[in-house]
């Protein structure tokens, strides 16, 4: 995993608690033997009832279970329950929770705006998957969709050419393929976009791939932009792809 990101990523945060892991749970939680409940920051993992909960909760057994593990942090570190929010990595064979899952395709990358260090490798891994039909990748609950085929809120990746940008509200707006879809960028995110070299004015008329949770509003639906990682451009897409 290390030799695959180029080196080992989870180097560049800043090391927490360690533990051996007690009980491993739906949805990428887990908790430690002193009682500390975490859940695995920077990914989205099928939780209990979701197409392959079980397949990801295995998986994750047999990454950290019953395993000494460093907890490892890239931004705050608890979250509004009391949870450490963290990635994990096992203190023998020092291997990455959330890697080993995005490579196995059951996962998928979801940063935040104040935890996103890792996101390119995350990203890396999650497109190999994706590319590979491993996983959840083959399953129809997983598949990258187009703007008018988006039929319920939740986390999800679409793919489109943006349109031009419409600067009414304190941020940037557009929308995506066909209309049925806007995103709405804050003025926050607007201007990290701007810093990371990508700025969202740059991407109208462009192919692009966004990625979090949809909601409904009025006829349409809206994914709200919160950080550069949100989007991917995509070069030398003649359509939107379905397997990125």
């Amino acid at each position: 995993m290390a030799t695959a990101c180029g080196g080992d990523p989870l180097d560049r945060l800043a090391e927490g608690e360690r533990g051996r892991v007690e009980t491993v749970f739906f949805g990428g939680r887990m908790r430690l033997e002193d009682g500390t409940e975490l859940r695995l920051a920077g990914v989205d993992v099928p939780g209990r009832g979701e197409a392959g909960a079980a397949e990801a909760k295995a998986a994750l057994e047999g990454v950290v279970g019953g395993k000494p593990v460093a907890l490892l942090y890239g931004g705050p570190r608890r979250d509004g329950f009391g949870r450490a929010v963290a990635h994990v990595r096992t203190l023998g064979r020092r291997r990455w929770a959330q890697g080993d899952l995005l490579q196995a395709g059951l996962a998928r990358v979801n940063t935040t705006a104040d935890d996103r260090a890792l996101a390119g490798p995350m990203l890396r891994l999650e497109a190999r998957a994706r590319a590979a039909g491993r996983g959840l990748w083959t399953s129809p609950e997983w598949r990258v969709r187009l703007p008018q085929e988006i039929r319920e809120p939740g986390f999800q990746l679409v793919e489109g050419r943006l349109g031009r940008l419409d600067r009414r509200f304190a941020g940037s707006a557009a929308r995506l393929g066909d209309g049925a879809l806007t995103l709405e960028a804050s003025g926050r995110a607007t201007a990290d976009m701007a810093a990371a070299g990508a700025p969202f004015d740059a991407l109208a008329g462009r192919l692009i791939r966004v990625r979090g949770v949809v909601r409904r509003r009025g006829a349409g639906w809206v994914l709200e932009v919160d950080h550069p990682e949100r989007i991917e451009p995509l070069t030398n897409v003649k359509r939107a792809s379905r397997r990125g």
